[in-house]
């Protein structure tokens, strides 16, 4: 057995576990033998350059500590030693691509789960993942969260509350989160949230000299590193969910850039042939707008058969190498929106009945 474990440093007098505890604690614990037992243990860890003291420590450990390898781009003063060099271990951790027979992938703690799980991925397929010690959560990639509301935003609510209550029936302990495109949650919007299991991330926004300069609320989950700072303190994220065309490639930029271990799931809600997608300038630039976000989705749902037929057919394209009918494409069928259920249609006085159906409207000729 080899074991590698991923963690951001090597503590060797703490208050806490030390980083050997830990290893020992995993090995007995989850492995069944004694660190000894083990033909090897990597550790890596976000310095550098390895103080004498901890060199010694590892080594007398038998641990083989992996410091991070600096780019000779990388300016010290503006890149300074971060959890994302471990996510990003293409670039700074080269000397793991050379380790071989990795039989275990051990996330030490929850800041390192992410990236534990992308090396795992990329690099040691074959091993087993280890996660230790934190809940694995889900982030909805969604712009607004309201108890009464209708369309999209409904339908992201019960969706929700029915992915936390499936988790919760199959006895898996899981957080979930989802983004807002709102600066500030009312106390109604983050009540009514908590009870449906979820914790809502709302955008932060410094105050500009010309309030012309802020971008249109709609562009703010693009830019999530300027937008949504916390989201890189987010812990085990293990899904990322996100609605195409509405949030679908924020949600891929997100998984790309801060939880490359995470599976991407899509869900379309919208095809050319609805009228609320009336700023969309073609069926052409639509549909390259979904079939790139499709290419970096892991699983595909589709609201309603005939949202699902269509890209069902569009489906069988290639994009950048990648058949799209090789990822999983379901149809998710929709329920009425929360504030509705319960209540009792009203019978008119005559025999013909209307249908009013309400959903996301971007324009007044809509």
């Amino acid at each position: 057995m080899k074991a590698l474990l991923v963690s951001t440093s090597w503590n060797k007098d703490t208050k806490g576990s030390t980083t050997w505890q830990l290893i020992s604690d995993f090995c007995e614990k989850t492995l069944k033998k004694k660190p000894s037992e083990l033909s090897s243990i990597h550790c890596t860890v976000l310095d550098v350059e390895l103080s004498e003291e901890h060199k010694e420590d590892a080594a007398w450990h038998k641990v083989t500590l992996i410091p991070a390898t600096r780019p000779k781009w990388s300016n010290p003063a503006e890149d300074p030693p971060a959890i994302n060099w471990l996510l990003h271990h293409e670039k700074y951790y080269l000397a793991l691509a050379k380790l071989e027979d990795i039989t275990h992938v051990v996330g030490l703690s929850a800041k390192t789960h992410n990236a534990a799980s992308a090396i795992h991925e990329n690099l040691f397929k074959n091993a087993k993942l280890h996660l230790l010690s934190s809940k694995p959560a889900a982030l909805f990639v969604a712009n607004s969260w309201d108890k009464d509301a209708l369309g999209l935003t409904a339908f992201h609510k019960s969706l929700v509350q029915d992915f936390c209550g499936r988790k919760a029936k199959a006895g898996e302990d899981l957080k979930a989160y989802s983004t807002v495109l709102d600066v500030k949650i009312s106390d109604d919007q983050k009540t009514d949230a908590e009870s449906c299991g979820v914790t809502l991330i709302p955008a932060q926004i410094e105050e500009l000299a010309d309030p012309e300069d802020e971008l249109p609320a709609l562009k703010r989950l693009v830019y999530h590193s300027t937008y949504y700072p916390d989201l890189k303190e987010l812990e085990n994220i293990q899904y990322i969910i996100g609605y195409g065309p509405t949030t679908g490639l924020a949600a891929a930029d997100i998984r790309a850039k801060l939880f490359l271990g995470a599976k991407l799931v899509l869900i379309n809600h919208a095809c050319p042939e609805d009228n609320c997608l009336q700023t969309i300038k073609s069926l052409q630039n639509f549909e390259e707008r979904m079939l790139k976000m499709a290419s970096k989705a892991d699983l595909i749902f589709s609201i309603g058969p005939k949202i699902h037929q269509y890209f069902q057919n569009a489906y069988r394209a290639e994009v950048n190498g990648k058949y799209l009918s090789d990822i999983p494409h379901e149809e998710i069928l929709p329920i009425p929106a929360i504030c509705q259920l319960g209540k009792d249609p009203q019978e008119g006085e005559t025999q013909q009945h209307h249908i009013l159906t309400c959903g996301q409207i971007d324009t007044q000729e809509a």
